[in-house]
Order: structure tokens, then sequence, then C-alpha cells
């Protein structure tokens, strides 16, 4: 890569459109984040951010236990597909098509941020410009996972 190129390079959304049936239903599953929904339930956390959050495997589970859920994908056919299922439940908030590296969220507004299988994603300075994003959307002393 010449020098000049650096900046050039831009994050692309997954492709969720390509994914499978049988692969989807994967998606559709939530992973690792039972322990970390009990520890909020534990500290009476209810506020919480989905960055990335995909077809909405965490979001809808989220929502389920009770908590109050805002959240944003990369892909705006995730953005869709899941906001049409936010409408069918009557959820009061929707998806943002956004950039993990511009979360359009206020400061200080979250007690526990989820990015399953999101930050990782992408080059370094773009894991930096979003792990500022999130802690300045994460209240203080609060959790990200």
């Amino acid at each position: 890569m010449r020098k000049h190129e650096k900046n050039t390079r831009v994050l692309r959304p997954w492709d969720w459109t390509s994914i499978a049936p049988k692969e989807r239903e994967y998606w559709l599953i939530p992973k690792d984040v039972f322990e970390f929904i009990f520890h909020l339930n534990r500290r009476g956390q209810r506020k919480v951010y989905d960055l990335g959050c995909g077809i909405g495997r965490n979001l809808f589970f989220l929502i389920d236990m009770g908590f109050d859920v805002r959240g944003s994908e990369y892909s705006h056919d995730a953005v869709n597909e899941v906001n049409r299922h936010l409408e069918e439940i009557k959820y009061p908030h929707m998806v943002k098509q956004e950039s993990m590296t511009e979360i359009s969220e206020p400061d200080i507004s979250f007690d526990a941020i989820i990015a399953y299988h999101v930050v990782y994603h992408s080059y370094v300075a773009d894991m930096r410009r979003a792990l500022r994003h999130i802690h300045q959307i994460l209240k203080p002393g609060e959790v990200f996972s």
C-alpha cells in the first residue's frame, strides 16, 4: 500500500442478505451475553446500547428481558430488517444505520454497551475511534462487553 492510500480505507458492511438460512439461524440466537445480562440485572442497569447489532440477536433478547435498548448497525439491509421487526413488536426505538466510528448517541447516556463480534472488524485507527465513541456514550464507571 502506498503512503497516500492509508487514509482511503473504507469500512464495509457485512452482507446479511447472502447468509444461508441455516447460518442465519445461528445469527439469531443470543451468544455469550447471559452472564453479562445477569450482571446488569443485579446492578439495576437497564439502558443498553447494542453496537453493530446485526440482525438483532442480542438486541431482541435484551428487549425480551425488559431492558431499554438502542442500537446501530452498519449494514443498511440489517437495519431495515431489525426496524421492521421493532415496528411489528411496537418497540419505541429504532436501530440507526451508522458506523461504529461515528456513534450519534448523546454522551454519558448508557449503563452498558454490547459490541459482539464488532470492533475488531476494522483497522486499528477505526478501532481506536470506535472505542473513543463507546467511552463517550457510556456513563462513568459502567460496563462494555
